[in-house]
């Protein structure tokens, strides 16, 4: 059986940043920093505002940038992605991760996670 081992789990990660350097691209590094970005947001502020947001940054984004083909369906895929995983994050919080997780995650936010008086 495999045990938690978040130290070897700091350093792989840190490949990332080389593998970054040696040519992966920024892409990786940006989606998975907005990932944890939002997922420590989902935490502290209601989801709703958060879509509302990303809804506003992606119509921005489509009709300020011409220079690329702007593909509606793409748009509207990657923002159902981001509201599903906003809003599985009451789910993983409340259901996936252990008790000693959850602690350091209320240490690290201190009073500002509203998930528990947002239960559903």
């Amino acid at each position: 059986m495999l045990q938690p081992d978040a130290g070897s789990a700091m350093i792989f990660l840190s490949l990332i940043f080389v593998l970054n350097r040696e040519g992966l691209p920024s892409w990786y590094l940006i989606s998975g920093f907005s990932a944890i970005i939002l997922f420590f947001l989902a935490l502290v502020i209601n989801p709703l505002y958060i879509i509302g947001c990303i809804l506003l940054l992606t119509l921005i984004h489509y009709f300020r940038n011409k220079r690329i083909s702007r593909n509606p369906i793409l748009y509207a895929f990657i923002f159902l992605i981001i509201s599903g995983f906003v809003y599985s994050v009451n789910y993983v919080y409340l259901n996936v991760l252990e008790p000693h997780q959850k602690d350091r995650i209320d240490v690290l936010l201190g009073d500002n996670v509203n998930i528990k008086k947002r239960r559903l």
